[in-house]
């Protein structure tokens, strides 16, 4: 019975995760304090074990209702034209905002991007990834 708690508690996510950042604070800690040298590049090497809390405390989590959201699903679909899309967008933004707009500030040059960008990707979802990728399925299930 003991042994089962016990290893029950050392293979728990939040016995691991407290481990890791007392490892870390005790390290920082004696790395400032001791050695005195202060460089804030010195630091990097903490952003690894955080990723790794980060997967291991996510790798178990489920979000089954959001990937029953219709507009979730659909924005993922449009993920890689969106990226596809960005090739396109500062011409056309740079002509719309300097002919049709005349605001000219970084938040304006943000929203106009955005909109074009998601109206090119959904252009380019509907009229290319969305019939090719029916074509090729019927060509290739044949």
């Amino acid at each position: 019975m003991l042994k089962n708690n016990i290893t029950y508690i050392l293979r728990s996510k939040e016995i691991l995760v407290m481990v890791i950042f007392f490892l870390i604070l005790g390290i920082s800690v004696a790395d400032f304090y001791l050695t005195g040298f202060r460089d804030f590049m010195l630091m990097n090497w903490m952003a690894l074990p955080c990723f790794i809390m980060i997967f291991l405390i996510l790798g178990n989590v489920r979000f089954d209702t959001v990937g029953e959201n219709r507009l979730v699903s659909y924005s993922s679909a449009l993920s890689y034209a969106f990226f596809l899309s960005q090739f396109f967008v500062w011409s056309i933004s740079y002509h719309i905002i300097n002919n049709w707009i005349g605001i000219d500030n970084n938040i304006m040059r943000i929203i106009v991007s955005f909109v074009i960008c998601v109206n090119i990707s959904i252009f380019l979802h509907e009229c290319v990834e969305k019939p090719s990728s029916k074509y090729l399925k019927d060509q290739l299930l044949k």
